[in-house]
């Protein structure tokens, strides 16, 4: 093990890039797979940053520490090798330590019985030391700007969080957005380094994505950043860098002009490559040429100086805790609303509490809690891929974030949904103008695909609001619940169903009128238009159970399962978007009954097809099938009745 605080000149450093360069050689020959040259050229670069930074090896994320986040996850077999030489423990947990010993590392990476040591950085399987799980590209960024932000929001603003982003991957859109918005958040402590060794992954970046480092630089400098250019293999010119965009309080990007395989001959211009374990000494010969290079120690007395441990910090005080009023809505309005309005009351009584919104804070109403408590509020702007990946940025601190759009919109950003569950970070989203009652403005703006999107994810909770009463509770049962939570909200204003003292949990289900004929089961705003059908059909001597299931995952099968069991297991299930959805969640739930000896006959209706534009709620319900109407006429072909309406 290598103690960094003993490291006293250049000379000594380089030393310990070549020995963390041959590990990755062996460790991933020996894997048969991997990403070597990405690996190797960012070896000195990985080095000369951990060489300044500032973190207790012991408790790498402790607030107070500097924080290096791969953006190109593929590279992580440097960061490996690095803990291992350094000791820094991955696990994230001081109680129970874990520590890379070599026969881990030479034996382990992409190995499943060693899970801390994946292909990519995976910290919910044990390298916490990385809190976010990359990969999928262009990720990285976002997540820096979110922990700088909350850093700065708990009392932290000296810390610096560098980024590491492949060249190839500057190409990538969120990129620029998340530069945009570290720029208007003036998050100058996120220091992104990009590693520009020319080559993606099939072929150079000139060839594939179309731009030198040299229109890198003048976009950049187009976006207010200061440039630095470095020589990515020489520690003197690197940390000569690194400490200037550390020491100025401006927003600098480095980028680090590095080689792709750098020191093996046979890993030049490769991606994806690894050697056979008979070459690796050839290898590591051949990289010691390049390793034993001189160079100047210069004025860098801070190698033998440096202490690598966690600032002292006045924290914010995070242990006020309010009431939450009980709501009370004197007229009909939409879940939207009673949404903005619970979180509102719930960020004034959390301090914890960060919202979120992407330029649509007054459709959203998280307007409300922009004016009551401004300093728990975040206008991202037009780009919902960013705002989540701030949002896991905020969570990795231990910050509840809600983050919110239409439900539409968010489709953008299912990929840093993706990454934020595979990191187990609990984020809590708001996806408003849910299903088809979203009349004028068309299904671009309807997220009819969202339900079956977030029901997949296993550890992903899916809420969907059918007043604004049942929507004021929902911020409050999610910031308490353990995990990410999806809450969708319709547009359109809803006669109250439920009132101030309705209680609502994840998991739960409300049965809202008891029948013995059969139970509609429905959630959002199709439970004011199964509650709609149900009179009608009550007119006509069916008597039907309607259940709310405003918690479609987790589903409260035990409410539902008694009414469809007075109801001689007859159910409907209606739900304004495309399946699977509820329908799926009952299937699974009455199927796994069923081997119980209990009998249920299920029916559903979603929807089937794109909608239209239309000037009512009423117009594209009846034109997606989903009228009070069609579900009248489809419980009685389940009961064998005659339809009453010619649809």
């Amino acid at each position: 093990m290598v103690n960094i605080n003993k490291i006293k000149d250049i000379s000594e450093l380089e030393r310990l890039v070549f020995t963390a360069d041959g590990l990755v050689l062996k460790a991933l020959a020996n894997a048969g797979t991997g990403h070597t040259s990405t690996a190797l050229s960012l070896g000195h670069v990985v080095g000369a940053i951990l060489a300044t930074i500032k973190f207790d090896k012991n408790d790498p994320l402790k607030l107070g520490s500097d924080m290096l986040i791969l953006s190109e996850g593929h590279s992580v077999p440097v960061l490996y090798a690095f803990a291992h030489l350094l000791g820094i423990n991955i696990s994230g947990d001081l109680t129970n330590p874990h520590y890379i010993t070599e026969e881990e590392l030479l034996n382990g990476i992409r190995d499943i019985n060693h899970p801390f040591l994946g292909g990519h950085p995976q910290p919910a399987t044990g390298f916490k030391v990385h809190p976010l799980a990359s990969g999928s590209l262009g990720k990285g960024l976002s997540f820096a700007n979110g922990v700088a932000w909350g850093k700065r929001y708990l009392g932290d603003d000296k810390s610096d969080i560098y980024v590491i982003i492949g060249d190839g991957e500057f190409n990538k859109g969120q990129i620029t957005e998340a530069l945009r918005s570290n720029i208007k958040h003036n998050l100058f402590r996120v220091i992104p380094v990009i590693n520009f060794n020319r080559y993606q992954q099939t072929g150079s970046v000139e060839e594939i994505s179309g731009y030198s480092a040299e229109d890198i630089v003048e976009q950049l400098k187009a976006l207010k950043f200061s440039v630095l250019g470095a020589d990515g293999h020489s520690l003197t010119d690197l940390i000569e860098k690194l400490s200037i965009a550390s020491d100025n309080n401006e927003h600098y990007v480095i980028i680090a002009y590095t080689e792709k395989g750098f020191g093996v001959s046979s890993l030049k211009k490769t991606h994806g490559t690894v050697l056979k374990p008979e070459n690796v000494e050839d290898a590591i010969k051949e990289l010691g040429g390049n390793a034993n290079k001189e160079y100047s120690a210069g004025n860098h007395k801070n190698l033998s100086s440096h202490k690598p441990c966690a600032r002292e910090l006045k924290i914010k005080n995070l242990e006020r805790m309010g009431e939450i009023p009980d709501p009370l809505f004197e007229k009909a309005i939409s879940p939207r609303e009673g949404y903005g309005r619970g979180l509102e009351e719930l960020a004034k009584a959390n301090p914890r509490v960060i919202v979120l919104s992407a330029d649509v804070s007054n459709s959203d109403f998280t307007t409300f809690t922009k004016k009551s408590t401004p300093e728990q509020y975040i206008e991202i702007g037009i780009g919902e891929a960013n705002m989540v990946g701030y949002a896991s940025g905020l969570a990795a601190l231990g910050l509840i974030p809600f983050a919110n759009s239409f439900g539409a919109f968010l489709l953008d950003a299912t990929g840093n949904i993706n990454t934020n569950q595979l990191s187990k970070l609990k984020i809590k989203i708001g996806a408003t103008h849910g299903d088809p009652s979203t009349g004028p403005d068309g299904p671009s703006q309807i997220g009819l695909s969202d339900i079956s999107s977030l029901v997949s994810y296993p550890d992903m909770a899916v809420l969907s609001a059918a007043d604004a009463y049942a929507a004021y509770r929902f911020p409050e049962i999610a910031a308490k619940y353990d995990g990410s939570v999806y809450m969708r909200f319709p547009r359109e204003k809803v006669e109250p169903i439920y009132n101030p003292k309705s209680k609502f949990r994840v998991g739960g289900a409300n049965k809202l009128r008891g029948g013995k004929d059969l139970t509609i089961v429905a959630h959002g705003y199709m439970v004011s238009e199964a509650l709609k059908a149900s009179d009608i059909l009550q007119r006509a001597g069916i008597s039907t159970s309607i259940v709310d299931a405003y918690s479609i995952k987790p589903l409260g099968w035990d409410i539902i399962e008694k009414a469809a069991e007075e109801t001689n297991g007859r159910i409907l299930t209606v739900e304004g978007n495309f399946s699977p959805g509820l329908d799926a969640q009952i299937l699974k739930a009455a199927n796994e009954a069923r081997n119980l000896g209990k009998k249920f006959f299920i029916k559903s209706m979603c929807v089937e097809d794109y909608t239209i534009s239309g000037r009512t709620a009423d117009n594209v319900l009846s034109y997606s099938h989903l009228s009070k109407e069609h579900i009248v006429n489809k419980v009685c072909e389940m009961l064998g009745k005659e339809q009453p309406y010619k649809l």
